[in-house]
């Protein structure tokens, strides 16, 4: 996983294809980890992953026997844990503590509608989950390797996810509703980039309710089934009681 916050994002990674091609590297996994793959244009922190995309396609090409993936897993459920009673553990020691939509802690949830006013669904998975996953990827046979690599934890309704919160807590949550409009208003006049017309953005996304953007499909999931991913139930069991 490699993270360049400075504007060099891509150019890290295209200098790191090019070395590694140079030393006989057969396999790259550029550092996404994010959502789906298809939304990379919607959210401005990922447009870079477009240009890196581009260049493995061309190395694909260009060098026989070489293969690369994309590991997609939607949300990190890493961020339900921010307030539990061992919050490094729970979060892996994110230092990114932005409250997206369920405040667990304080018992409060901000959920996004469609433009239709329905509650979307979205993908969740563990962080180390995520690693067990792509520790189990590059075992595969050679030639397994697709673009698309997603992975899933859980996947199911933001208000879904509340009952599992009310249930492991022993507590109703306070729960408040956006409207689509409302948020694309917000994300339009946003002027700070991060974190707040990031997560804005990730909000926009998940309102879309789209395969491939927010909803992600379980492929390594199927092509690794000796991974048995948390559900958001476990997770919270784990480090909430």
């Amino acid at each position: 996983m490699l993270l360049a916050a400075d504007g060099t994002w891509a150019k890290t990674q295209t200098n790191l294809l090019d070395a590694g091609l140079r030393a006989g590297v057969r396999r790259f996994a550029p550092a996404e980890f994010g959502v789906g793959g298809l939304a990379a244009h919607r959210v401005d922190m990922f447009k870079p992953s477009l240009e890196v995309m581009a260049e493995l396609r061309k190395a694909k090409e260009n060098n026989p026997g070489f293969e690369y993936a994309g590991f997609h897993v939607g949300l990190f459920m890493n961020y339900l844990g921010y307030g539990a009673p061992d919050a490094e553990a729970a979060t892996h020691g994110m230092r990114d503590n932005w409250v997206f939509v369920w405040d667990v802690k304080n018992m409060r949830a901000s959920i996004p509608l469609t433009k239709e006013g329905v509650v979307p669904t979205m993908t969740m998975t563990e962080i180390g989950d995520v690693g067990r996953f792509v520790a189990a990827s590059c075992l595969l046979p050679q030639g397994s390797w697709k673009e698309d690599f997603s992975m899933a934890g859980d996947t199911l309704k933001l208000d879904e996810v509340v009952k599992s919160i009310e249930e492991v807590r022993g507590a109703k949550m306070e729960v408040s509703y956006r409207q689509y409009e409302h948020v694309e208003f917000e994300e339009q006049k946003e002027e700070v980039f991060y974190p707040n017309k990031f997560w804005l953005q990730i909000e926009l996304l998940v309102c879309r309710n789209i395969a491939g953007e927010g909803i992600v499909s379980p492929i390594v999931n199927e092509l690794c089934p000796s991974v048995k991913p948390s559900s958001v139930e476990d997770y919270l069991k784990k480090f909430w009681t």
